[in-house]
């Protein structure tokens, strides 16, 4: 096979499974646990992918799923690399033991954030399958530990994380697993992209910002190179509980001045 596509650096030649030359491979990552796969599943799930425009699969990340390799293995469903019209983009695949029934919903919740840029573009979608735009960023917690050399370009870039997530409480979703920001949160450059809307809810009250902010100021081992000098944990918490009493432009313009950067008005 042509060695035709890059993927970080690494030629992705002998990792395409064609879903044209169906193996165990596909069995493996289409149908998990494979325990529960049928023939008649398998077809229907490769029928699916097909018409949506997905040429291969590709044994690609760091999650193991038996000989083979994916870029994410949760409870409910696994993601892959997968080349999708000519190009690498993301497949989530709902596992065939998850108590979710469908992926419908976190689907909806990345169709209507696309205009506001907070999410991955979202491009064909099923009761099985999500096929997004693959960011190629840094998770949150690296991107700060790589970078304190150079701690006013990451401090502009958690403002504008804040401002991000403010957006997200504005709008009145809910994304349920920022208090642990981890892979969730992605900085490409010097922008933020939230990652996995799976747990997402507009029926909770929104909790984005100050989720981050108490990772941020008062968990995370980086918080004491975030962190103006001039403010401590009292205040943090103050300026948080006033947030939480009323989201709106002055209580988020509170918060971000416990990172103010020097060159950046508060």
């Amino acid at each position: 096979m042509a060695c035709r596509f890059h993927f970080k650096e690494t030629c992705l030649d002998e990792r395409l499974y064609s879903l044209n030359n169906v193996s165990i491979y596909h069995k493996l990552v289409l149908c998990y646990p494979p325990i529960y796969c049928s023939e008649d599943i398998l077809r229907k799930r490769l029928n699916t992918l097909r018409d949506f425009g997905v040429e291969y699969l590709v044994n690609y990340g760091n999650y193991n799923l038996y000989e083979y390799h994916v870029l994410g293995k949760g409870y409910s469903a696994i993601v892959s690399l997968c080349i999708h019209e000519g190009i690498p983009r993301i497949l989530k695949i709902r596992r065939l033991d998850s108590r979710r029934k469908g992926l419908e919903a976190e689907a909806v919740f990345l169709e209507f954030l696309e205009p506001f840029e907070l999410s991955p573009k979202i491009y064909s979608w099923s009761k099985d399958f999500i096929i997004m735009e693959y960011v190629d960023g840094t998770p949150l917690p690296n991107f700060i530990e790589n970078n304190l050399n150079k701690i006013d370009h990451v401090r502009r870039v958690l403002r504008k994380l804040l401002v991000k997530a403010f957006i997200l409480d504005s709008l009145g979703i809910d994304h349920g697993e920022l208090n642990r920001p981890g892979s969730h949160v992605m900085v490409k450059g010097s922008d933020i992209v939230f990652l996995d809307f799976e747990s997402a809810s507009a029926s909770r009250k929104p909790r984005n910002l100050t989720s981050l902010a108490s990772y941020l100021f008062l968990r995370s081992r980086f918080k004491e190179k975030i962190l103006c000098d001039e403010y401590g944990e009292d205040d943090i918490i103050s300026r948080l509980r006033m947030y939480k009493s009323k989201i709106s432009g002055f209580s988020l313009r509170n918060i971000l001045k416990l990172i103010k950067c020097r060159n950046t008005i508060s």
